[in-house]
């Protein structure tokens, strides 16, 4: 979506090197916003605020695909606050939530599948806020650049649809699946045919992830306003992901919520051995073309999304997560400057 070309274009007459210092500085304030609002979301679920951070620390010290997210310059750390802001907002601020949600979609579009979240809590007042500042957050390059960006979006998105290449860190179903067509005699019909039906597959298990998610509490067990929300969203921020039709390396931080979240979960050895797998291909592995290992980063979701599935029906927390939020909550907070 333009947005973010409608909001960075008055950088352009100062030039490439200006420009980019600009957008590489807001990047850096994103960065470290994204530490808090990831802790506080944290805290929501269940994290004791010891825990949090720790967590999120540990998470933000070796990553892959924040790395990336920072060296490309990308709008990822700015759609993934916005969407931690819609979260954090609901259900208090209604207007709020609806709106931060808005401009986490007109950045990046993906975020859109989020709204299902939102359905399930049947708040019909947010979704209405949610239309009207979608279409006015749309409305500031309608006023200033016209149709014709929106138009450039279509024509995008269908080049992305029908295009034939075959990159090997591009991890989406797209990418993997003309990769694999190349030793295969598939031709341009087939091949398309399979990626839908992968990602129609991809979207029925991530919706029945969500319908076990939210029926027993899975991540949120407190029901009240709001719980439908927190339970459903991790599992859509998969589908979110994997849906796109390009995946690059960066992509990945959007998967830090339902990662993180599974350690609450886990319980048998089993499962740590999975979880540690898929956090292995996708964060912590550096970027590099070789089919198919290359598409690990196409697996580690499909991971996370299989234990949240396995998972739904247990009626308890990890007891190492558990122990771990208690310990850590008991211990005397750090106060800096304290006499030695």
């Amino acid at each position: 979506p333009p947005l973010w070309a409608t909001l960075t274009q008055f950088l352009v007459p100062a030039g490439e090197q200006t420009f980019f210092l600009a957008l590489w500085l807001l990047n850096l304030v994103s960065l470290v916003a994204f530490f808090f609002l990831l802790q506080r979301v944290l805290e929501r679920y269940g994290f004791g605020g010891p825990l949090a951070a720790a967590v999120t620390t540990a998470f933000l010290l070796v990553n892959a695909p924040l790395l990336r997210t920072l060296v490309y310059v990308q709008v990822n750390l700015h759609t993934l606050n916005l969407i931690l802001l819609a979260v954090l907002f609901y259900p208090r601020r209604p207007f709020l939530s609806a709106l931060m949600l808005a401009l986490a979609v007109n950045l990046k579009g993906s975020p859109l599948v989020l709204v299902l979240a939102f359905l399930l809590e049947r708040d019909w007042r947010w979704l209405a806020w949610f239309g009207i500042s979608a279409a006015v957050v749309a409305g500031l390059t309608l006023v200033t650049d016209g149709i014709g960006p929106f138009q450039d979006v279509l024509r995008n998105w269908q080049g992305l649809a029908l295009s034939n290449n075959t990159i090997y860190h591009d991890t989406s179903f797209d990418s993997f699946v003309r990769s694999a067509a190349q030793f295969l005699p598939l031709g341009p019909a087939w091949t398309r045919g399979l990626i839908y039906a992968a990602k129609a597959l991809l979207a029925a298990a991530a919706l029945w992830a969500v319908g076990r998610s939210a029926r027993s509490l899975q991540f949120f067990g407190a029901p009240q306003p709001g719980s439908q929300l927190l339970n459903s969203i991790p599992a859509l921020y998969v589908l979110m992901t994997l849906s796109a039709p390009v995946v690059w390396e960066h992509h990945g931080i959007f998967l830090a919520l339902p990662f993180l979240l599974m350690l609450k979960r886990l319980e048998r050895p089993g499962e740590w051995l999975w979880f540690a797998f898929a956090y292995l291909l996708e964060f912590l592995l550096p970027t590099f073309d070789f089919f198919p290992w290359s598409f690990g980063r196409l697996a580690a979701p499909m991971l996370i999304l299989w234990l949240m599935w396995r998972d739904a029906e247990h009626k308890r927390e990890s007891p190492v997560f558990s122990g771990l939020n208690r310990w850590l909550s008991k211990l005397p907070p750090v106060r800096l400057g304290a006499a030695t």
